[in-house]
């Protein structure tokens, strides 16, 4: 595998970063889950490489794995959970401290579905776990939605 992104994020300006990186990343129902007996949520996905040198000429892919650790409880809000080959485009992180040092961190999609991720604390990992492919489609933002192409599930 070549080089690919690695990142840890412990506070909200980490999450920002991260965010970035993620925007525009496709990422299946069924890729995503929640092991409340390790307090993990995770999920894989394409994310759309912005940092790529040649962004304006040819766009990149790279397959990701995404994690949070420390998860009390989850919730999501527009995300049909009983079609696992539903596609999701990411649109970005945020997140809110509490007074007893909890979070709320919130995971926001296209069309207004977001997952809702209650944490004792702040711990995310990202990292690549493929190398990067040519694409022919750079996201296109319409408002709210996001267009991406067809081959993004490339494996």
């Amino acid at each position: 595998m070549g080089t690919g992104i690695r990142l840890k994020a412990e506070d909200h300006s980490d999450l920002s970063a991260i965010s970035a990186c993620l925007q525009d990343a496709v990422i299946k129902v069924s890729d995503m889950a929640f092991v409340a007996n390790s307090s993990r949520f995770a999920f894989v996905g394409n994310r759309f490489c912005w940092e790529a040198d040649d962004v304006d000429k040819t766009g990149q892919r790279a397959r990701f794995a995404c994690r949070f650790e420390n998860v009390l409880k989850t919730s999501s809000q527009n995300i049909p959970l009983n079609l696992g080959d539903h596609v999701l485009n990411f649109l970005s992180i945020y997140g809110e401290s509490a007074d007893d040092g909890t979070a709320t961190i919130l995971l926001l999609f296209s069309g207004g579905a977001s997952i809702k991720l209650e944490v004792e604390c702040i711990e995310m990992y990202l990292e690549d776990i493929s190398d990067a492919w040519t694409t022919k489609n750079t996201p296109c933002h319409d408002g709210d939605s996001v267009q991406t192409d067809d081959e993004s599930f490339k494996p």
